[in-house]
C-alpha cells in the first residue's frame, strides 16, 4: 500500500536537490478542483531571461491528498499580476493547465518524475504563450475565459439558459425572459422562434413561473480575440462599426427602444454548441448636461457619453436536445427524431418504466392514470413522500419536466379505456403504447381495440407476479395480434412462473391485505422492479428503434425469498432456468 505522506516527503527531498523550494502553509492558495490539495511548495524555476524579463519564476506546486495517484497542480503565485496571467491555458485561479485529468493517467511509481514533468510542461506553456505560438488555443478555452470573474469585477458572470435550437441571422430579435424566481440556478432564459421554444414557454406558464419578457438582439459574428474580457461600450462599438450599415441602423434602433438594460447576442465563431454568447448593456441616458430630456440619442450615448461604461458578460448555456445529447452521449445520433410513448398505468411499474424511457433522445409522453400517490406506494413508486396525495400523472409530469423542460408530456387523470373510446387518434400519434395496469379484462379490451383498428400502433403489456417471482412483457404488433395465444383457457398467461393451480386455488400468499376490504395488494419490492426493467431494457430499445412487426413476449424469472420457499408452487418448465434470467417466447 502507498504511504501518501511518505511519498510526498520523499518527493520534496529529491526535488530540493534540483530546485530551491519553499514549503508554504497558506491555505488561501487552495484552488477548486476534483482533488483537495494538502501541500503547497513554491519552486524557483530558471527561465529564459530575455523572454520572461527575469531569470527565475516562482511556481506553486499544489500536491493533492491522493498524490501520486493523481497529478500535482502547477499555478502562478497569488501575488503575481504580470503578463503571464492571461496567456493560453492559465485560468482565473492562476492554474496552469498542464495535463487533462480525464485523459492523463499518472504512474504512481514515479512521483518525482510526475512533478518534474508538470513543472516542465507549465514552463513550456508559458514560453509558447509569450512567443504567441499557442494563441489559437484561446479558441478552445474561450468559454472558460469568458465566464471567469476578473479582479476588478464586482460580480460573477450571469448564466442564461438558452432553448434556441435554430440558426440565427444578423439583426434577429428573440425573447429574453427575466424570471421572478430561479429555474434551478438561472434567472434568465432565451427563447427562439421554434416549436421547442414555444413548448418551453408553455412549461413556464403551466407551472406558474412569473417573468418579464424583453428582447435580445443578435449582431452576428464578433471576435474579441483574447482575454481579459473586461469590456466597455467602446469595445463593442468597435465591432459594430465593422458591420454593414443596415445592421448598424438596426442595432441603434434596438438600443433606443424602451428604457432599461439591453441584451446583445453574438457568435464567437467557435465550433460546437456554445458558439452564441451574450452581453448586457446598462441603461443609456436620455438626458444630460446641455441636453433636454429625451434629446440624447441611444447612438450618441453608446458611442460617446457612455463609451467607458462597463458591459456585463452573459454566459449563454444551451439546453436544447441537440446539445444535451452530444454532451452526454458524445455523438450525434438522430437526436432530432422524437421518441413518443403512451403509458397507461403509472404505478410502481409504469412510473419506473417512464424513467427508463426518458433516457431515449427527444422523448415525449402521454401518461394516463386515474389515481393519486398514497403513502403506502412510496417504497416502490418512482416518486416519494413529497408527492403523496397528488395525481400520479400530474406529479410525474412536474418531476420530469423540471428534470428536463425539453420533455413534452400530456397527462390525463382518467382511464385508458375512455381515452381510446373518445380520442383514439391522440393515442395513434405516438410510437408505442405501454400498458402497465395488470388487469386482464382491461388488457384484453385494449388488445381487441387494436384488432378493431382503433389502436393502430404496437402495444407493450407489462405486468408482474406476486413477490416479482416473475415479470412479463408482451409486445403485440397491429399486423400480428396474437394476444389470446399467450393465455390459457383460464385467462392465465401461458408462461407464468407461479403455477396456475396456485392462482386457481386462491393461495392467500399471492395477495396480502393490510386492513379493510379495499386494502389488498400484490407484494413485490422496488429492487426487483428495477432488476426486471433493467433486463428488459435492451428489448424495449429494440421495439422502439427497430419496430419489429412480429409479436413476442419475455418472462423474467425472479428469485424466491427464503421465507417463501416451499409455500408457492412453480410451473415445471421454470426449473430449467436460472434465477434472474430473461426468457424469450415467440
Amino acid at each position: 500500500m502507498i504511504n501518501f505522506e511518505e511519498e510526498k516527503k520523499n518527493a520534496l527531498e529529491a526535488l530540493s536537490d534540483q530546485y530551491e523550494i519553499l514549503v508554504l502553509e497558506n491555505k488561501s492558495l487552495e484552488i477548486p478542483g476534483k482533488h483537495k490539495l494538502s501541500h503547497y511548495w513554491q519552486v524557483k524555476v530558471p527561465v529564459d531571461s530575455i523572454l520572461f524579463e527575469f531569470d527565475f519564476l516562482n511556481l506553486i506546486v499544489g500536491i493533492p491528498q491522493e498524490f501520486p495517484l493523481v497529478l500535482p497542480k502547477i499555478f502562478l503565485p497569488r501575488n503575481y499580476n504580470g503578463k503571464l496571467l492571461f496567456l493560453p491555458h492559465v485560468d482565473q485561479n492562476r492554474l496552469i493547465c498542464t495535463y487533462d485529468e480525464e485523459r492523463s493517467i499518472p504512474n504512481p511509481n514515479k512521483p518525482i518524475q510526475q512533478i518534474q514533468f508538470c513543472l516542465l510542461k507549465a514552463k513550456k506553456i508559458l514560453e509558447a504563450g509569450l512567443k504567441e505560438e499557442n494563441f489559437e488555443d484561446y479558441k478552445d478555452e474561450f468559454i472558460a475565459y469568458w465566464e471567469q470573474t476578473y479582479e476588478n469585477e464586482e460580480s460573477k458572470v450571469s448564466g442564461v439558459l438558452s432553448f434556441i435550437n435554430e440558426e440565427l441571422t444578423e439583426g434577429t430579435e428573440i425573447s429574453f425572459l427575466v424570471l421572478d424566481n430561479k429555474l434551478g440556478i438561472f434567472d434568465y432564459i432565451l427563447l427562439g422562434n421554434s416549436q421547442n421554444s414555444k413548448k418551453i414557454q408553455y412549461f413556464l406558464d403551466e407551472w406558474n413561473y412569473k417573468y418579464n419578457e424583453s428582447r435580445a438582439f443578435f449582431v452576428g459574428k464578433i471576435d474579441f480575440k483574447k482575454p481579459p474580457f473586461e469590456l466597455k461600450n467602446k469595445d463593442l462599438n468597435k465591432h459594430i462599426r465593422l458591420k454593414e450599415r443596415r445592421l448598424q441602423n438596426q442595432f441603434f434602433k434596438f438600443l433606443s427602444l424602451n428604457q432599461g438594460s439591453k441584451i446583445v447576442l453574438f457568435d464567437t465563431g467557435l465550433e460546437g454548441t456554445r458558439s452564441i454568447q451574450g452581453l448586457k448593456i446598462g441603461q443609456l441616458p436620455i438626458s444630460g448636461n446641455g441636453f433636454r430630456k429625451g434629446k440624447i440619442s441611444a447612438k450618441l450615448a453608446f458611442q460617446s457619453i457612455e463609451s467607458q461604461k462597463k458591459i456585463t458578460r452573459l454566459s449563454i448555456i444551451p439546453i436544447d436536445s441537440n446539445r444535451l445529447h452530444i454532451r452526454t452521449a458524445g455523438v450525434v445520433n438522430n437526436f432530432r427524431k422524437e421518441n413518443r410513448f403512451v403509458i397507461a398505468g403509472l404505478g410502481s411499474i409504469g412510473s419506473n418504466l417512464m424513467y427508463f424511457l426518458s433516457s431515449f433522445p427527444n422523448p415525449s409522453f402521454n401518461i394516463i392514470d386515474p389515481d393519486s400517490i398514497q403513502t403506502e406506494n412510496i417504497s416502490r413508486h418512482f416518486l416519494g413522500l413529497n408527492y403523496t396525495g397528488r395525481s400520479k400523472v400530474k406529479a410525474l409530469k412536474y418531476f420530469f419536466q423540471h428534470y428536463n423542460p425539453n420533455i413534452e408530456i400530456i397527462s390525463s387523470i382518467g382511464s385508458i379505456i375512455t381515452e381510446i373510446e373518445n380520442s383514439p387518434e391522440t393515442i395513434n400519434k405516438y410510437d408505442l403504447l405501454f400498458v402497465c395496469i395488470g388487469n386482464w379484462n382491461i388488457e384484453k379490451w385494449i388488445s381487441d381495440a387494436q384488432i378493431e383498428k382503433k389502436i393502430k400502433i404496437p402495444i407493450c403489456f407489462i405486468w408482474v407476479e406476486p413477490y416479482l417471482l416473475g415479470g412479463h412483457a408482451l409486445y403485440i404488433h397491429p399486423n400480428d395480434n396474437r394476444f389470446k395465444e399467450f393465455f390459457n383457457e383460464n385467462d392465465l398467461f401461458e408462461r407464468n412462473i407461479i403455477s396456475s393451480t396456485e392462482y386457481l386455488a386462491g393461495n392467500k400468499l399471492l395477495s396480502l391485505r393490510e386492513s379493510g376490504c379495499q386494502s389488498s395488494y400484490r407484494p413485490y419490492s422496488k429492487e426487483k422492479v428495477i432488476m426486471f426493467l433493467s433486463k428488459l431494457f435492451p428489448h424495449l430499445k429494440s421495439w422502439i428503434e427497430e419496430k419489429p412487426t412480429k409479436s413476442e413476449s419475455f418472462t423474467w424469472k425472479g428469485y424466491e425469498e427464503e421465507s417463501l420457499k416451499g409455500q408457492i408452487k412453480f410451473e415445471d418448465w421454470v426449473y430449467d432456468f436460472k434465477d434472474e434470467t430473461l426468457i424469450s417466447h415467440r
